[in-house]
């Protein structure tokens, strides 16, 4: 895959609505005794399916998903997709046979309705201003900081009598 790059690490995000452009090569075009007829272009986790592109030319090399597209289809819900570039003479999921285009699932990239992605919200627990850690802590924060702002204030006030 050219374009976009795949990182498994950080794959990269798009927002829906806006155009996405893939971009492939055949690496051993020689060895394709039967060149592809038509090839498809899919995202997919799961067994959530979203079709980006079918029926084309087998010797397509780029595609751009437009973003109305994207909207208007299949609803794609904010998630880490892969990938998959399929001849359709061997199916998304056809036995590789010698000769033939392999089935390319080698790419992620991550989907995302704009407003909705929050930086770390897979993390446990989430990164967020306005998270409420009651679940985790059992509540026990909020019975402690009354007696710690007292502490604070007294500690405070001991100090500049001192002083």
């Amino acid at each position: 895959m050219l374009e976009p790059k795949a990182d498994f690490k950080n794959p990269p995000l798009f927002p829906l609505g806006r155009d996405i452009v893939f971009a492939w090569n055949f690496t051993d075009p020689q060895n394709l005794i039967m060149k592809p007829k038509n090839l498809t272009l899919e995202a997919y986790f799961d067994n959530t399916i979203i079709t980006i592109a079918t029926n084309l030319p087998g010797n397509t090399v780029n595609y751009t998903w437009p973003g109305a597209n994207q909207i208007s289809g299949t609803p794609i819900v904010t998630k880490i997709y892969t990938i998959r570039i399929f001849d359709d003479q061997v199916g998304r999921y056809g036995r590789l046979a010698g000769g033939y285009l392999e089935t390319y699932i080698g790419l992620k990239i991550g989907l995302y309705r704009p407003g909705e992605y929050t930086p770390g919200k897979d993390l446990i627990p989430a990164l967020c201003a306005t998270c409420d850690f009651s679940k985790i802590t059992n509540g026990v924060t909020g019975k402690l900081l009354p007696g710690l702002f007292i502490a604070l204030i007294t500690m405070m006030s001991t100090s500049v009598a001192l002083w």
